[in-house]
């Protein structure tokens, strides 16, 4: 399982000291995790299994570009080479580090975000926190015996949702996806086209057995302030708050996914989706 953040901001730009304490509480979170420790028992207190993040920045004049980093080492063992400051403007950062599921590869393909390309060439960057059916994606996208052994089930999500592009703001390849969740379908989704830049936040988990430390470990919290728009992990906000009195957070309900369309003049909430039906 996972840890993720994720950073929208406009001019001004972030305080580089509030981002710097937003990254912090990510390597504490994948470092030290209570709440994994709760659900999954002793031994799995950390998220070791890598970590990446990718960074987009749209300045003026339609400038715009993106670095993707990712690694095997975790996230707390390796040097961060974050922020990404290509100019002023715009800046959307995806971060995650990486706790593999049981029975999942651990390599540099299965390291987040995940990349996959839609039928017209579009780009789709995925991080994820959960258990999909690794199977039933790859049956449906039409993966072979050797791509599955080298990729994971997130993979197997991005491209799923990557030939179904073009539902994905209304919501329809969404709930078509969570059909595939064994026990969370948590994203941070990014899809880059000619027509627009579309970023996706949300969560929908399985209540299952061990309800409270589920909906504990699962939950994702948003927070508003000092010119950013934040998606955390339960962990980074409960344990190692990165921003207490400057960040105003609220946990997301479960089954909610949150549309952004990016452009050179700021974001623009397009909608919330309820996907799956939720749980809450």
């Amino acid at each position: 399982m996972c840890r993720m953040l994720v950073i929208m901001e406009s001019k001004p730009r972030l305080d580089k000291h509030l981002r710097s304490r937003l990254y912090d509480s990510l390597v504490k979170a994948a470092r030290m995790d209570p709440y994994s420790v709760a659900l999954f028992g002793e031994g799995e207190e950390s998220h070791g299994d890598g970590w990446g993040f990718l960074s987009l920045r749209i300045g003026g004049r339609g400038a715009e570009g993106y670095m993707l980093y990712r690694s095997t080492r975790p996230i707390f063992e390796d040097d961060l080479p974050l922020g990404y400051q290509s100019g002023d403007g715009l800046g959307v950062e995806i971060l995650h580090a990486r706790a593999a599921s049981t029975g999942m590869p651990v390599n540099i393909f299965s390291v987040h975000p995940v990349e996959a390309q839609s039928p017209e060439g579009y780009k789709l960057f995925l991080a994820h926190n959960g258990s999909m059916d690794k199977e039933g994606l790859a049956r449906a996208v039409g993966a072979g015996v050797h791509e599955k052994s080298l990729y994971n089930d997130s993979y197997f999500l991005a491209r799923f949702l990557a030939m179904r592009s073009e539902d994905i703001a209304s919501g329809r390849a969404l709930e078509e996806a969570v059909g595939y969740t064994r026990t969370a379908m948590n994203i941070a989704l990014l899809l880059l086209s000619p027509r627009e830049r579309l970023l996706v936040v949300g969560s929908y988990y399985k209540v299952g057995d061990k309800p409270v430390e589920r909906r504990n470990y699962y939950k994702l919290y948003v927070g508003r302030g000092e010119g950013a728009i934040i998606y955390a992990s339960s962990t980074i906000v409960d344990y190692y708050n990165p921003a207490p009195g400057l960040i105003d957070w609220a946990e997301l309900p479960n089954g909610a996914f949150d549309v952004y369309s990016i452009k050179e003049g700021g974001v623009d909430y397009e909608r919330r989706l309820y996907i799956g039906g939720g749980n809450d």
